[in-house]
């Protein structure tokens, strides 16, 4: 199993408790499967997120940008507790939607 997952039935990316570079493969893996969908959104779930990293937020902007490539736009979903204010401090409610 890894650490990130994929749903099958919609454009949904999981975070496990921590965002952090140890992610960077699955996250990868996963990002592009969801880029090549033909959903227009992307949602990533943070719900089980405690922790996130500058690599975790670098992760979102390179997804951010291939997505926008796509005409797709990506959805924060669930962040709350420490893992809400880093987001709030790197200003990403200005880039991210959030739900």
């Amino acid at each position: 199993m890894t650490a990130t997952t994929l749903a099958e039935d919609d454009s949904v990316i999981r975070i496990p408790t921590r965002f952090d570079f140890r992610l960077a493969q699955d996250f990868d893996r996963a990002a592009g499967k969801a880029v090549g969908r033909v959903n227009s959104e992307i949602v990533i779930d943070l719900s089980k997120a405690a922790y996130i990293d500058s690599s975790g937020l670098g992760m979102l902007l390179v997804l951010r940008d291939s997505a926008r490539a796509s005409g797709k736009s990506v959805v924060l979903q669930g962040a709350s507790g420490a893992v809400r204010d880093v987001l709030g401090i790197a200003n990403f409610h200005k880039i991210f939607a959030f739900r």
